[in-house]
């Protein structure tokens, strides 16, 4: 009897070595971007802009990756894509509409981008009009809204009604690109106009 209460102790702790090795520690994680904002994102979902600029996401095949962004209001353009194959095909990708998640980043916090569980390639394909994907903090949960537009051309900043852009809208998207050099020159040239 001693000898199989050894054998269930060596078998459980190995057991629980190998769950514990499987869950991937903050420090593996792949890093995009900068800032002081932490965003996990599963590897299903693919982060196409951040206030109009590309972004390159890893192609990981599961886990997920950290996204770095700068406190403040900023607009996150993402789509989920999912290889979906059998045994007889390969490179069967499904990808949904893109989404964009408008939120006020508070540097400290971590968020997590997520989207609604996807069990097969039939509800993968079903829930590719909808989209379900959402932004979740420590305070709230938001929900993507649907990019306007050809994916080959989305539009990454907010429109009105219309579809169109307010000049004060991509004026500020330009402010929040530029370098700290072109802001200060930008600065004087507004002196000088008054």
């Amino acid at each position: 009897m001693n000898t199989f209460k050894v054998f269930l102790s060596v078998v459980a702790f190995f057991l629980s070595a190998c769950s514990i090795s499987s869950v991937q520690s903050g420090s593996d994680l792949v890093t995009v971007g900068e800032g002081d904002v932490e965003i996990l994102v599963p590897s299903s979902l693919k982060v196409l802009a951040i206030d109009g600029r590309p972004v390159s996401s890893p192609n990981l095949a599961d886990g997920q990756y950290r996204l770095q962004v700068p406190e403040g209001q900023l607009r996150i353009v993402v789509q989920y894509e999912g290889n979906w194959n059998t045994p007889d095909e390969s490179g069967y990708i499904i990808r949904w509409h893109p989404v964009a998640i408008d939120n006020d980043f508070e540097a400290g916090q971590r968020y997590v981008l997520t989207h609604a569980p996807v069990k097969d390639r039939q509800q993968a394909q079903e829930l590719s009009e909808e989209s379900p994907i959402w932004l979740i903090g420590a305070k709230q949960k938001i929900t993507g809204e649907p990019v306007k537009g050809e994916t080959a051309s989305i539009q990454y900043l907010p429109v009105d009604e219309n579809g169109d852009v307010s000049r004060l809208k991509e004026m500020q998207n330009m402010w929040r690109k530029a370098r700290p050099e072109e802001r200060e020159a930008f600065t004087k040239w507004l002196e000088q106009q008054k």
